[in-house]
């Protein structure tokens, strides 16, 4: 599998897009809300394997691949439903970087929480109110996010090239398969 630019990655998530059989791209408000909640779910998830590390429970980079591939899809589908390509907004940091980086996990962990936190309040406004959803305020809060998240990669010693292409495999593999819906990761 070829490795894809941020802004690729980007668009191959709308691509890539299961929501409801009527739904284009996910360019609607159900498919908004999907992506800001399934995003607030996958920090939770994400959070729940950082607060683990606290336990010194037996962990393996995969594990931390799987979630933080979950994260950086939805971020990237929002960024694009947005009307922003990825690399217009954030400044990847390329390559592995030691475990030793110097990245504190709970630190980034508390970042990507407050920006996530801050992204899906504007957009439940957007949807209870009607209020437009502050693009100006809400792209920095998805940039902050994602140095949060390369952090915590980097932290458990993986690049987010290796992140962002675990993610696309295991998404290609689930079309493959036709079973893109559903829960867990051995659908």
């Amino acid at each position: 599998m070829e490795a894809m630019t941020l802004n690729e990655y980007g668009n191959w998530t709308q691509g890539m897009w299961v929501s409801f059989p009527s739904e284009a791209q996910g360019n609607d408000d159900k498919s908004l809300f999907i992506a800001t909640f399934g995003l607030a779910g996958e920090t939770g998830e994400l959070a729940g394997l950082i607060h683990e590390l606290k336990s010194q429970r037996i962990w393996t980079p995969a594990e931390f691949c799987k979630e933080l591939g979950d994260v950086t899809f939805y971020t990237c589908f929002l960024l694009r439903t947005f009307g922003k390509q990825p690399l217009d907004i954030i400044t990847p940091r390329l390559g592995r970087v030691s475990p030793a980086y110097g990245a504190d996990p709970y630190e980034a962990l508390a970042r990507l929480t407050k920006n996530m936190g801050f992204v899906v309040e504007k957009v439940k406004k957007y949807l209870r109110d009607g209020t437009d959803v502050p693009i100006d305020k809400v792209t920095p809060c998805l940039r902050e996010a994602w140095a949060a998240i390369e952090d915590i990669a980097h932290y458990v010693g993986l690049s987010i090239e290796e992140v962002i292409m675990e993610n696309v495999r295991k998404i290609e593999d689930r079309k493959l398969r036709g079973v893109r819906r559903g829960s867990g990761d051995n659908r």
